[in-house]
């Protein structure tokens, strides 16, 4: 992007980040820096699309964020300018939006975040290292040396990847986590209901009289002995079993590779249980894995649903890339993300009670691959 006084670099190619967001948070690092003063004019948006090789609507959208922020100020005839004294100060007003990785899902997540802010009270920025776990630490320190308002963190499970996440307690800062969060980090949260999850799915098993059943789930931590105790438990009372040798973990770091595939490793473990003979119903942790065994059901040339059927648990941004419409249950991201600001916002005005845990309930969508 440029500025009158300056050129501004930026690369824009980063998979599964929105560009408008990639576009209007190095702005703001700009802005923050000085680099692009108060009352520095930015170009036109021809000009701007020109320079920075990207589409309208995405320039657009980055400048409504920047102006929603306090960054940016529009005047008729002149077109944008770098805020003054209206810029909100970051150590009183800020939010940050502190994720592994800006992906399909948490961008859902960081949008219902900024829909949900009283921008003339508060304005958020994104932290995120494009799914580079060890610079996220490195990410996590940086932030609470910034001291913002408060803190929306999503991250991965401890059992996958470790954090010290002690300078966020040290900072003393509010933070509210969605789930999957660390465990050392005492803060408020808002989870996925795995209860309401159980029922409404084992329901839709028992309704379709599915049979066969076996899991494949994400790596063995607490989460998801959780999920699966859960599904015993609720198939049980409909005279179903999930035996120790239907249940399939899948080591999902590859898919934080360079460039991230977030379904290749349930992929290459399908065809590991297609060559030793799979049949039934596969029960899928979250829509990651559920569209990475599609790709590898598919590429054999088996048939689904009329040889295997596939059920996610959990929703994600990612079912558009599903070569088929997955059964799933949808957990409604949007209400999270109101949740999660709602709470943020009271902790940072001054209340005081207990710490609170909030289970949102999620709607099983019928698709076609059972």
């Amino acid at each position: 992007m440029l500025a009158e006084s300056g050129r501004l670099e930026m690369s824009l190619d980063k998979q599964y980040s929105p560009k408008y967001q990639l576009f209007a948070d190095k702005i703001e690092r700009q802005i923050r820096s000085g680099e692009l003063a108060p009352g520095a004019p930015l170009l036109s948006l021809r000009k701007l699309i020109a320079a920075n090789k990207v589409s309208q609507p995405t320039v657009a959208r980055g400048l409504e964020i920047l102006s929603q922020r306090g960054l940016l100020k529009h005047h008729p005839g002149r077109g944008y300018l770098v805020a003054g004294h209206e810029a909100p100060p970051l150590s009183v007003r800020q939010i940050a939006f502190l994720t592994v990785h800006l992906d399909s899902d948490t961008s859902l997540y960081l949008k219902g975040v900024q829909e949900h802010l009283d921008h003339e009270k508060y304005a958020c920025s994104t932290f995120s290292t494009h799914a580079d776990l060890p610079r996220f630490q490195q990410t996590i320190n940086q932030v609470a040396r910034l001291k913002p308002a408060g803190i929306v963190l999503t991250t991965l499970p401890a059992e996958i990847y470790p954090l010290d996440v002690s300078p966020l307690i040290d900072a003393k800062i509010p933070i509210v986590a969605i789930e999957p969060y660390q465990p050392e980090l005492i803060c408020d949260r808002v989870l996925i209901s795995q209860q309401n999850v159980a029922e409404k799915t084992v329901g839709y098993i028992r309704g379709r009289n599915l049979q066969n059943l076996a899991m494949l789930i994400g790596p063995p931590h607490t989460r998801a002995g959780t999920i699966v105790a859960t599904f015993r438990e609720k198939l049980k009372g409909i005279g179903l079993d999930l035996p120790d040798d239907r249940i399939f973990t899948v080591d999902m770091l590859r898919g934080y590779s360079d460039p991230p595939d977030p379904f290749i490793d349930a992929e290459l473990k399908m065809a590991e249980l297609l060559e030793n003979g799979f049949t039934g119903t596969l029960i899928c942790g979250h829509d990651y894995p559920a569209i990475g065994a599609l790709r590898a059901i598919l590429k054999a040339g088996i048939k689904v649903p009329e040889e295997i059927k596939i059920i996610s648990i959990m929703s994600c941004a990612a079912n558009g890339a599903s070569p088929m419409k997955l059964t799933t249950v949808d957990f409604h991201p949007a209400e999270i993300a109101h949740v999660a600001t709602k709470m943020l916002t009271r902790r940072i005005e001054g209340y005081t009670g207990p710490l609170e845990v909030h289970y949102v309930a999620g709607d099983l969508i019928d698709g076609e691959t059972t």
